[in-house]
Formats: C-alpha cells, structure tokens, sequence
C-alpha cells in the first residue's frame, strides 16, 4: 500500500490546531490512538502529529510527501489562521519552508517516508502541466515518473527524495540534506 500527500503539511500557527481537533468532537474516535488522544484532549495536538503517528504505525505502507517549497495556498491558510488568533499574518513565503523543512525531518526519520519537493508554487500536482512535464532531477523525468516509481509495488524497490532549487538539486540554502538526499527502500 501506499500514501500520498499532496501539497499538504498541515502548517497552522502554533496554538491553532488542537481548538479545531476539539471543536470537530474528534478526540474520542476510536481511530485516534491513546496517546493522540492524550494531545487532541490538551490543544496540542496537528495535523503533522497524525501524519507521523500513521507512518510510524505502519511500517509496512509507503509513505510520500509532493510539495512544493514555495506554495502560497497553504500560506495564506497559515497567515489567515493567524489573523483569527489574533497575531500578524506576516508569515512570507522564505519564513515558511523552514516550518516545511522541520515537518519533513520529524517525517524522514522513518524508512517508510520519502519526499519530493519542488521550487513551484503551486497547490496539488496531479491536475497542472508540471506533473507530467517538469523534470524533477535525480534521474526522473518527471513528477508522475518519480510518483510511479513510488507506486511500483515491488519490495526492496529504491527510490530517492528530491528536493530542487530551480537551480541545483540539493542547494545548501534552500535544500536541506536531510531532506533532500535520502533514500528510500519500500517496505515488504
């Protein structure tokens, strides 16, 4: 089996997420695991939490993430949830990818996620020209060549993350290693 995020981190401000959890009466479903429970019912509780605790959970599915860098839905999603806490909506698109960035890491600690980030700014691949014709480096021809590849149920297939700059396929600047540069072998 396998999992495909796209142009999707759940990235809200701080403080956010968990009164939505809450006011969705979500807490207590029997899908939310003990200790999700345990953070939807104190307010801490994100999007990213769940996405982690369902890789973790199952190792034996294939995990990815297709977004971009620079995508400025989920920004002006950010910035207007900040504006209904209160707070400045003044979040840019460079003060964003370092939030892009940390969920990633928290994801790529486990062997079943991989990643392919691109320096677009567009919102969900799957209907735009640049999933089919966008080189995406690394040796894949495009964005859908490198999700087939993902797909492919063969065990112990390998595929890479990728993260682009528009220049370079792994610029210190805007492409971490840790994120740009990890293999990923499918699980069983």
């Amino acid at each position: 089996a396998s999992v495909i995020s796209d142009s999707y981190h759940g990235l809200f401000p701080d403080g956010f997420q968990g009164p939505v959890f809450n006011s969705l009466a979500v807490c207590d479903l029997d899908i939310m695991r003990p200790e999700l429970k345990d953070l939807c019912h104190r307010g801490d509780i994100t999007i990213p939490d769940v996405f982690e605790h369902a890789i973790k959970e199952f190792p034996n599915v294939a995990f990815a993430s297709v977004a971009s860098k620079f995508e400025e839905v989920q920004l002006n999603f950010f910035n207007e949830a900040a504006m209904s806490m209160g707070k400045p909506a003044n979040t840019s698109l460079i003060g964003f990818y370092p939030r892009v960035r940390n969920t990633l890491d928290r994801q790529n600690r486990y062997p079943n996620f991989v990643s392919c980030l691109v320096p677009l700014r567009h919102h969900s691949f799957h209907t735009c020209s640049a999933f089919f014709d966008r080189p995406v480096g690394a040796g894949y021809t495009s964005l859908a060549d490198w999700e087939r590849q993902f797909v492919a149920d063969t065990p112990h297939s390998r595929l890479r993350s990728v993260c682009l700059d528009g220049k370079n396929e792994t610029a210190v600047t805007l492409c971490d290693k840790s994120v740009g540069l990890k293999e990923f072998v499918r699980p069983n």
